[in-house]
C-alpha cells in the first residue's frame, strides 16, 4: 500500500545501475483509526483503549489511532465515528 501524501524519494540507480527496491507495505503501513489496541479488528477489545486514548492521548498504533473523523484531534467528536466502527 501505498501513502498518496508522501512523496516518491527512491535514489535511481547512478552510472546505469539498477534503481533501489521499493519495499512497499514495509514501508508503510496503513493506520486503523478504529483499532485501538492493534490486533487487526474492531470490537469490544478495543473499548477500553478507546477510553484511554481519549482521555489520555496515548496512541499505540500510530499517530490517527482515535481519530475517527480525521480531523487531526483526539476528542469528543470522535466517540460517534469509534461507535459507527463498533456498530457498522
Amino acid at each position: 500500500m501505498a501513502d498518496p501524501a508522501t512523496p516518491d524519494t527512491g535514489v535511481p540507480g547512478g552510472a546505469g545501475g539498477p534503481d533501489i527496491v521499493d519495499m512497499g507495505a514495509y514501508e508503510f503501513q496503513a493506520c486503523d483509526p478504529c483499532d485501538m489496541n492493534c490486533d487487526g479488528t474492531v470490537d469490544a477489545n478495543d473499548i477500553e483503549f478507546f477510553i484511554d486514548i481519549l482521555f489520555n492521548g496515548a496512541t499505540p498504533c500510530g499517530t490517527c489511532t482515535g481519530d475517527t473523523n480525521g480531523d487531526g484531534f483526539i476528542d469528543a467528536a470522535d466517540i460517534e465515528g469509534f461507535i459507527n466502527c463498533l456498530f457498522p
